[in-house]
């Protein structure tokens, strides 16, 4: 959820994004004695709940029983002070714009390798061409 159009926008971070790397030493700068392990803890979570939210919804994700078709799906998640995470929404239309230079960087990574896993194995890709490597694969 991008609301560069609020009093606070940009305040504590450029676009209002940090990348999971920076999220997780910011973690473990102020809550040491918390002990949270950024990728057990919270990404294990956001695992879960998107699974959920597949599960709960795929009857409906292609109504038309189209083949060969795909949805890029954003989700939103809040962590609250109990460092528990909650799914905000999920986005059939995500914002895919660049926010800051770590979306500069991730995006056209993230889009590259969606449509990798859409097309490649329909239209195999005659020059494939290097990918540069980018935190926060999973």
């Amino acid at each position: 959820c991008l609301q560069q159009y609020g009093n606070m926008y940009g305040v504590f971070e450029e676009g209002n994004t940090l990348s999971f790397d920076e999220f997780a030493l910011y973690l473990k700068e102020e809550y040491p004695l918390a002990k949270i392990d950024f990728e057990r803890d919270l990404v294990g979570r956001m695992k879960d709940l998107m699974i959920d939210t597949y599960v709960a919804t795929k009857s409906y994700l292609n109504p038309n029983k189209r083949s060969n078709c795909f949805e890029l799906l954003g989700y939103d998640f809040m962590i609250d002070e109990d460092f528990r995470v909650w799914l905000i929404e999920a986005n059939t239309n995500p914002y895919i714009g660049i926010a800051n230079k770590y979306i500069e960087g991730l995006m056209p990574k993230m889009l590259n390798d969606l449509l990798e896993l859409v097309l490649d194995p329909y239209v195999p890709p005659v020059n494939k061409l290097p990918t540069r490597q980018l935190a926060n694969q999973f």
